[in-house]
């Protein structure tokens, strides 16, 4: 065949780029015009609504139903399955009876290797779960029976049958047992993640994981009190559970030193240590522990308040630890950071929270750490700009991500202006009750380039630096509870500009109106979570401006709304079609018997018709308490528990004595069991 003349390709070219133009124009103009007729009915309804033209029988919704289509038939057959893998077991069960094209796809394999029974877990029975399971035993990779209280040995027989498990997950099952857990164990070989927190099991099961479970990697056995130091001593002589990653041991106060020191014998390959609530923890046990860990990668000691600088120093030396948090400590010094970012220089996630002895002193070495993205130092109280310029300056301030410096009462704007200049990459910062920000300092978050979630509860901003927040169109997440200052004007310039904001808490805001719901219902139409509790000028009203533009709300808490009524529940009725959970206490005009006949069933919610209590400032007609009332008041309410507290503050003191004594007695025996060189 002859080559094509060029300047026919050229002319064809053309055509073609013209063609694709006009299509590429259409789509446009398409998608413009269902847009604004989409916003042209949103601005009807808000106009009936206004006029009052809205009855409780008319209909709220703003789009037509159409007729019923099955397009999900006509999909291609991935396209279908990638849909139906959103969907929980019993709803893939209520599919398969809709037509035969959707029964052949609810059948598909895959969409039955994970298999949830938790949100069902208050009235799943025994034969619910023996059906399923027996139906599709082949195909469960990961089983999760989490909080299903109502289970017996049925379920537990069917759970041994399928032999291609690798995740189960047990954890609060009440009638878990010794051996039903026995007969799981010894017919599933494959597991590997086995979760068996808040359960009933003894030195027994330990003896059955230490027989069956050689491939086992993930292990939690979180506040399971019922079993001692002999169980441990069975893992560290059996064959099973050498191959552990993952361990938790939250909570288990039981564990001795002599316990620990037989967990290290048999998983000495653990990368992943949690021992969260654990205040009977002592710098023996941690010493005992660790020995044979040089794996561990990540360690949790949330609540474990009787820990020293000597515990943290032989948890962290020679090991490269990229993730440690500790919390309520108030032993720990600014020797234990200086530790931490020598010996751990890879460290990624830092938690160091409410433990009041660190100062900037130890905030200086963190200038060290060179790949940290998470730094959380919540409730340090005694840090400032000057330490924390240390951390900003460092190698890590350009990577870091996530900042929490809630009640960090001593920073002021001029931190700010350093973390604006130095940490271009912080995608969630949290100040809380920092009381020294300003509106000029908070002005400057909204220029940092990648912020997507903004924490500022209870700091002194007003309309000015919130109006100003919404220069960043990332942002997805907004929390400004108890900022008093704040009224509609701000909140309303900041939902204009604000339309990917999916997340918003404006709790104990009480200047907020009907007004600025309105411009959020019109201008965030992604929300799905909101909460407006503590606002007394919020009526039904703002609940009919949600209805016709938040469509995919899924939390919403009205709270203290004293001004909502009972139309709540014929609103409920006409909208809110994916809410899962609505939370009204203290709304004191909204009946019980109307909620007791009325409420929808498929929503979780949480009621009561009290008076609002006087730390929300207001009473039940939602009128402002003075504060020379309110004081009186609280005094009074004061004088009651103060005998209370003060006998549960020796109650805890005698326990820290006692401790500390043991920790003593502990560190003597060692040194007296030490050789004399």
């Amino acid at each position: 065949m002859g080559e094509i003349p060029q300047g026919r390709a050229a002319l064809a070219v053309k055509k073609i780029e013209h063609v694709s133009d006009q299509i590429l124009l259409k789509n446009i103009f398409e998608a413009w015009v269902g847009a604004v007729k989409e916003a042209k009915r949103t601005r009807e309804y808000f106009a009936r609504l206004e006029r009052g033209d809205l009855d409780d029988d008319s209909d709220t919704q703003l789009f037509g139903q159409g007729e019923a289509k099955d397009d999900v038939s006509s999909l291609p057959w991935q396209a279908a399955i990638k849909i139906f893998m959103f969907l929980g077991i019993i709803d893939l069960a209520h599919c398969s009876q809709v037509c035969q094209s959707w029964k052949v796809i609810t059948q598909t394999s895959v969409l039955w290797n994970k298999m949830d029974f938790y949100p069902i877990k208050d009235w799943i029975k025994d034969n619910g779960v023996t059906y399923l399971l027996r139906q599709y035993r082949p195909y469960a990779i990961h089983l999760s029976l989490r909080s299903c209280t109502n289970l017996s040995w049925p379920s537990f027989k069917s759970v041994s049958e399928c032999r291609n498990l690798q995740d189960l997950n047990l954890s609060g099952c009440a009638g878990l047992t010794d051996e039903y857990l026995a007969v799981i164990l010894e017919n599933c070989s494959s597991i590997l993640f086995l979760n068996l927190s808040y359960t009933t099991i003894s030195d027994v099961s330990m003896r059955t994981l230490s027989k069956c479970c050689l491939n086992l990697q993930y292990l939690s056995v979180a506040f399971c009190r019922r079993f001692s130091d002999r169980g441990l001593n069975y893992l560290a002589s059996g064959k099973g559970c050498h191959r552990l990653i993952y361990l938790d041991l939250s909570g288990c106060t039981q564990i001795s030193v002599k316990g620990f020191k037989a967990l290290s014998i048999a998983c000495n390959e653990v990368q992943h240590l949690i021992i969260n609530d654990m205040a009977t923890l002592t710098d023996s046990c941690i010493v005992a522990l660790v020995a044979h860990y040089y794996k561990l990668s990540s360690i949790s000691l949330l609540g474990s308040p009787h820990l020293y600088d000597s515990a943290i120093k032989a948890l962290v030396q020679w090991r490269k630890l990229t993730k440690i948090k500790i919390d309520g400590n108030k032993h720990i010094t600014d020797n234990s950071l200086k530790f931490i970012c020598r010996y751990c220089s890879q460290m990624r996630i830092l938690c160091i929270t409410d433990c009041p002895r660190i100062t900037d002193v130890g905030l200086k070495f963190t200038e060290s750490l060179r790949n940290l993205i998470v730094l959380n130092l919540a409730d340090c109280v005694r840090l400032t700009d000057v330490g924390l310029k240390h951390f900003a300056d460092g190698n890590s301030g350009p990577k870091v991500r996530e900042l929490n410096l809630t009640n960090c009462i001593n920073i002021s704007d001029f931190l700010l202006i350093k973390l604006v200049q130095r940490c271009t990459n912080l995608t969630h910062v949290k100040f809380c009750y920092c009381e020294h920000l300003s509106d000029n300092g908070i002005e400057l978050l909204g220029t940092l380039p990648n912020l997507t979630s903004v924490d500022l509860t209870g700091t002194t901003m007003q309309d000015q630096s919130l109006a100003a927040l919404s220069t960043n169109s990332k942002c997805t997440e907004l929390i400004i509870s108890e900022c008093q200052d704040i009224t509609d004007i701000g909140l309303q310039k900041f939902c204009h500009r604000s339309i990917n904001l999916n997340y918003l808490d404006v709790s104990h805001c009480m200047a907020l109106s009907n007004q600025s719901i309105k411009t959020l219902s019109f201008s965030c139409r992604l929300l799905t979570y909101l909460n407006i509790s503590a606002c007394p000028k919020i009526t039904d009203l703002s609940l009919q401006y949600l209805i016709g533009g938040c469509h995919y709300l899924r939390y919403l808490d009205i709270s203290g709304c004293v001004r909502v009524t009972d139309v709540i529940f014929k609103l409920l009725k006409k909208g809110f079609r994916k809410l899962l959970f609505l939370k009204m206490l203290y709304c004191t005009k909204i009946t019980k018997s109307a909620f007791d006949k009325q409420m929808r069933a498929n929503i979780q919610c949480e009621f009561n018709n009290f008076a609002p209590p006087l730390w929300y400032g207001y009473d039940g007609l939602g009128n402002i308490i003075k504060k020379e009332e309110k004081n009186q008041e609280e005094e009074e309410e004061d004088e009651d528990t103060e005998l209370d507290e003060d006998q549960n503050q020796d109650d805890e003191d005698k326990i820290d004595d006692q401790v500390d004594v043991q920790n003593q007695e502990e560190n003597q025996d060692e040194e007296q069991d030490q050789d004399p060189e």
